[in-house]
């Protein structure tokens, strides 16, 4: 596989930067499970082959605490797996690669802000764009991705996060069969936003005390079709280390 890399220093602050490169992309049932825990039984495992990808951007700073970068990337990959309902049990989902050749685009921007240890600030924009071989749609693969990441740092007492995430743009695999055609239809499933918080006191080197909230905007939103993401969610607890 190809694996090139280099930067060249347009001004004081910006750098442009490209890459060749290309890998095996390790899949196994731990990472599939810990994505989607709904999966069927005895799905197949097949490693994604990153035949070739290229990239091309810009990254810098725009002062200290301010850098960015932005740029496109475009792969092609074998074996990229998707996944789909399983017509017969609907709430099981099954994992399908397609073994052609599937083209990815991914065009990003990222903007991050740093102050000392105190704050940290990251808004990162993805568009992706697929075109798949063997199988009909990119099922269950988002075409736009926003999230924002923030801690704040209080003395090195009480550590606050905030994080949102919204994308959309993803299409799942119905389990009704269209008529006369006898196909399945594609469903496309609402875009999602979701909005997290969590507080920590760190009452000592060892002992912390925690309160976090999810989807605080309690929105009734699918990441897979026909599994409506739970509600608001409120959690306090300890943490002791040793």
């Amino acid at each position: 596989y190809p694996n090139v890399h280099a930067t060249y220093e347009l001004s004081d602050g910006v750098q442009v930067i490209g890459a060749l490169k290309g890998d095996i992309d390790r899949v196994s049932l731990h990472t599939l499970s810990r994505e989607n825990i709904w999966l069927n039984q005895n799905v197949g495992l097949n490693n994604t082959n990153r035949t070739i990808e290229i990239l091309g951007g810009l990254k810098g700073k725009l002062s200290g605490k301010v850098a960015y970068q932005a740029g496109l990337s475009i792969a092609n990959l074998k074996n990229l797996y998707f996944y789909q309902n399983n017509l017969a049990t609907p709430s099981k989902f099954d994992v399908v690669f397609d073994e052609g050749n599937v083209k990815r685009t991914n065009l990003f921007a990222e903007l991050g802000f740093t102050h000392a240890q105190n704050v940290r600030l990251t808004l990162r924009g993805d568009y992706f764009g697929y075109s798949t071989d063997k199988v009909a749609e990119a099922f269950h693969r988002p075409t736009y991705r926003l999230s924002f990441n923030s801690t704040f740092n209080i003395y090195n007492k009480l550590v606050l996060d905030v994080d949102m995430l919204g994308q959309g743009g993803m299409k799942g695999l119905g389990a009704e069969i269209t008529l006369p055609s006898g196909t399945r239809r594609t469903v496309d499933i609402p875009g999602a936003f979701d909005l997290n918080a969590k507080a920590t006191y760190l009452v000592s080197n060892q002992f912390s005390v925690f309160a976090s909230f999810n989807n605080i905007l309690n929105n009734n939103y699918q990441m897979y079709l026909y599994y409506p993401v739970r509600g608001f969610q409120a959690m306090v607890g300890a943490s002791f280390s040793f």
